[in-house]
This record gives C-alpha cells, sequence and structure tokens, in this order.
C-alpha cells in the first residue's frame, strides 16, 4: 500500500486479524484508525512520509509490534505509555518529525531493549 497517495485507511483493517506486516509508507495518512489495535498479529508497521500528528494509543494493543517506523510526519507525541506496555517491541524510529518533543521521564518508560529513535 506504499505510494498509493492514501489520505485514509479503512476502520476494517481492524478486521484483518492475521496481518503481519502493515506498509503505507509515502502516502498522505493524517491519522490512524482505532481499529488498528485489532491486530494482534502485527509485528511491523511502517508509516513513514506522510502527515500524521499523532499515532493511536491502541497501538498499545498489538501485542506482538516489533517495530515502528514514523519518520518524516508531523508528530507531536508518541503514545510512550501505551507502547512501553508491547514486551516484543524493539524500535520506534521517530526522526525527521519537528513538532516531536518527548520527556526524559516519558523516554524512560521503554525498557531497555528498545531502541529509540528521535534526531536526526
Amino acid at each position: 500500500l506504499r505510494e498509493n497517495f492514501l489520505v485514509k485507511l479503512p476502520r476494517e483493517i481492524g478486521q484483518c486479524h492475521e496481518l503481519r506486516v502493515i506498509d503505507v509508507s509515502f502516502n498522505r495518512l493524517s491519522t490512524l484508525p482505532r481499529t488498528i489495535g485489532e491486530l494482534h498479529q502485527l509485528h511491523t508497521l511502517n508509516v513513514n512520509h506522510n502527515h500524521l500528528e499523532n499515532l493511536p494509543m491502541e497501538l498499545g494493543e498489538c501485542k506482538r509490534l516489533q517495530r515502528l517506523s514514523a519518520t518524516s510526519n508531523n508528530l507531536v507525541e508518541l503514545p510512550i505509555e501505551d507502547l512501553a506496555e508491547i514486551e516484543t517491541l524493539r524500535l520506534v524510529d521517530a526522526r525527521h518529525n519537528p513538532k516531536l518533543t518527548l520527556s526524559r521521564e516519558n523516554s524512560e518508560l521503554l525498557p531497555p531493549s528498545v531502541e529509540l529513535l528521535l534526531h536526526d
């Protein structure tokens, strides 16, 4: 689904319970549906190069998520508390989001096994 000028993902994506990888990079998404949290088999989510300002806290329900890549968006915040609940998470890449700020105490909520990339 990458590079398809998508402006919206359907709510029904949450019904694709066996989905393991989503790559919607290089589109025009400004939001992700909250139903993404219903994708319990999802291990890789790539939303690079979109227009996202935030990510749904329901991502914390994707208990098999290993890699979250959200570079080059308009992110203002990350759902760190929710992401910290995912034991399998190994990478959160949120570089090239100029409005994104994260306090030190928030970043410390993630376990040491998670690589958090915030700066260029």
